[in-house]
């Protein structure tokens, strides 16, 4: 079987971003994948999560957004942020907004498979999926081990 490689959407999940006055670069600190879970349920200490926007047309109001963390399969909510976009008005179609949201500590009841989904006006334009993994100590000193 042939599997080809895709680029993953920019959803990118991390510890901390911060945002550069003056030239709005972010920088991205900790950024990772999946949570590691030693026991559940697990919760999860606060993340951020960055998300590239375009295609964006420049209409002078306020766009809002929705980031939700929903059990895979079902549509559960486990968290949700929300807030908007404010544009510069030189801001044209082509540019990619930067969108950082802040999420606080979330509980995870059991491992797998996680969604997040990117919501602009109400509609979704994306996802990727967040795992929660359970792990013990067993299976870190097996890991360290085989280094």
């Amino acid at each position: 079987m042939d599997i080809e490689p895709v680029l993953c959407q920019s959803i990118i999940f991390s510890d901390l971003t911060i945002r550069e006055f003056g030239t709005d670069k972010i920088t991205m600190v900790g950024s990772f994948t999946q949570f590691n879970a030693p026991h559940f349920p697990f919760i999860a200490g606060p993340f951020h999560v960055t998300v590239l926007v375009t295609n964006i047309p420049a209409t002078g109001e306020d766009l809002p957004v929705t980031i939700r963390v929903e059990q895979s399969g079902s549509g559960h909510v486990l968290a949700s942020v929300s807030g908007s976009i404010t544009l510069p008005p030189t801001h044209t179609r082509e540019d990619v907004a930067q969108v950082v949201f802040g999420f606080g500590p979330t509980a995870y009841v059991a491992p797998g498979k996680y969604d997040v989904v990117v919501l602009v006006k109400n509609e979704p334009i994306g996802k990727r999926p967040l795992f929660i993994k359970s792990i013990s100590s067993s299976t870190t000193t097996q890991r360290l081990e085989n280094q």
